[in-house]
């Protein structure tokens, strides 16, 4: 069952730039590979590699993004104005925490 065509289309314009961002992010890929891959074998598994270290990173960037985006707004639908802020802080800690041993 779909939702309403209006909300659809909301759904679909909201989601267009992340779509574009991840297929441009595709194709610089594939780029990549097609001008790095008459170099050799090594070069081309470095492409690779990068490419896919570059996904992951991002996917963790928008994947904690979407987590402190959705609480903060739950503690701001629920008008607990003192704990606002706790999700960011904790995706602060969640992003840099590693790194500060």
């Amino acid at each position: 069952m779909l939702p309403p065509s209006t909300r659809r289309r909301i759904i679909l314009r909201l989601a267009l730039p992340i779509i574009a961002g991840m297929l441009s992010q595709s194709l610089i890929n594939l780029i990549d590979a097609a001008m790095v891959g008459s170099l050799g074998e090594v070069p081309l598994a470095g492409v690779g590699i990068g490419g896919y270290v570059m996904f992951m990173i991002t996917a963790l960037v928008f994947g904690l993004s979407s987590g402190v985006q959705a609480q903060t707004a739950r503690r701001h639908g629920e008008q607990a104005w003192t704990r606002l802020a706790m999700p960011l802080n904790a995706g602060l800690v969640i992003a840099v925490g590693p790194r500060c041993r």
